[in-house]
């Protein structure tokens, strides 16, 4: 195995190929001198495995695999009211990960120093003060000046945790309304965590149905597809539905990351995507924090030939804010569906998208705060 230096084999190599790790790589691909990369993937062909959705601030790289735009959403709550359709300048877009993923390795695949390493995993990195060294689950050792370390971190380092099944489910006798998403639909909240069910309508029989809850950590709660058939039933005005696909996750959410991610000298292997804190604590949005981030990266890299320091995803205000939810909602898990329903009903649209994005205008933050409950949240925040 050579060592890097001059003639070495690899100038980055990314130990995992999630949405983080292929957002940094086109971007670096793209630029007029890319650096020769490794991609170490442990999938053999790219999965739908998710379905990443965010409100559409920018343009990425990504945006030709975008299936569906919506500019209407809801957020229902039975016992604290539903907040009106909302329509927001901003659409709400969504991408499946396969395409993605495919859209991706068609913009690597045009660059020459570019490679990808299938059906193996990174099982550990060495980190050493000029390179680092990947190990992988084949019994193969590559060596990089840099290693972008993207994998999942364990699920006990965050206090609050979004957990999923998602089914696509299809009716020829359904007649959804197709310009409107439902964003949460809640069903219950308390100690065992907040449950809601998220609906994204893709055609007029087809639907997207998710059944999502927020834990605090070591909750783990039980899915059935049964139960999320029935709320089509009960919901969608059908009771003929059939599932053409599912699909789970697990976000941390109010995750720490365990090490650093600057790169330093003695520093090779550099936090990416979730364990570099990626995730919005608050909400579970990550999509468009990780475009940001990986922009900036890139830029660094276009500019100085290696990583920068990489900088928070969030001011330190939006850090401090979404502690503060997280505690709120620790305390108080049974009010959740009350918070999110007042921010709904009460910040205009446009606003609020822009604070669930994690790019507020310093009225935008104050317009959040202002319909928020005071009372749990000043005794989080003094906590």
């Amino acid at each position: 195995m050579k060592m890097p230096g001059n003639g070495a084999p690899y100038d980055i190599a990314f130990a995992g190929t999630g949405l983080a790790a292929l957002s940094l790589a086109v971007r670096l691909a793209a630029l007029p001198h890319p650096p020769r990369m490794v991609l170490v993937d442990p999938r053999r062909e790219p999965v739908r495995d998710r379905t990443w959705c965010h409100w559409q601030l920018h343009e990425t790289p990504f945006d030709s695999a975008i299936t569906h735009r919506w500019h209407h959403w809801t957020v229902r709550n039975s016992t604290a009211g539903t907040a009106a359709p909302a329509a927001a300048r901003t659409p709400y877009v969504r991408i499946p990960a396969d395409q993605l993923h495919h859209l991706a390795m068609e913009k690597l695949g045009a660059c020459p120093g570019a490679e990808f390493i299938r059906g193996t995993s990174v099982t550990s990195i060495e980190n050493h003060t000029d390179y680092a060294v990947l190990h992988l689950s084949d019994g193969r050792r590559l060596a990089s000046d840099w290693v972008f370390d993207s994998r999942p971190p364990e699920h006990h380092q965050a206090p609050w945790h979004q957990i999923f099944r998602g089914l696509e489910l299809h009716s020829p006798e359904a007649r959804l309304d197709t310009g409107t998403v439902t964003l949460m639909d809640f069903q219950s909240a308390g100690p065992a965590g907040v449950r809601f069910f998220y609906v994204l309508p893709l055609d007029a029989h087809t639907a997207l149905v998710e059944d999502t809850w927020l834990v605090p950590s070591g909750q783990s709660p039980d899915f059935s597809d049964a139960e999320i058939l029935a709320y089509a039933a009960t919901n969608l005005g059908s009771a003929a539905w059939q599932i053409r696909h599912r699909e789970e996750g697990h976000l941390p959410m109010g995750l720490s990351p365990s090490a650093p991610s600057a790169a330093k000298s003695k520093n090779r292997v550099i936090l990416w995507g979730t364990p570099a804190g990626a995730i919005r604590p608050s909400s579970g949005y990550a999509f468009s924090r990780i475009q940001r981030a990986s922009t900036r990266m890139a830029q660094a890299w276009r500019k100085h030939g290696r990583p920068a320091a990489q900088s928070a995803h969030d001011s330190p205000l939006l850090a401090w804010m979404d502690r503060v939810f997280l505690r709120a909602m620790t305390r108080r898990p049974e009010r959740v569906p009350e918070y999110f329903t007042r921010l709904f009903n009460r910040v205009p649209p446009d606003a609020l998208v822009r604070f669930l994005e994690s790019e507020p205008r310093p009225t935008d933050i104050l317009q959040v705060m202002s319909v928020l409950p005071p009372a749990p949240f000043l005794a989080a925040a003094f906590r």
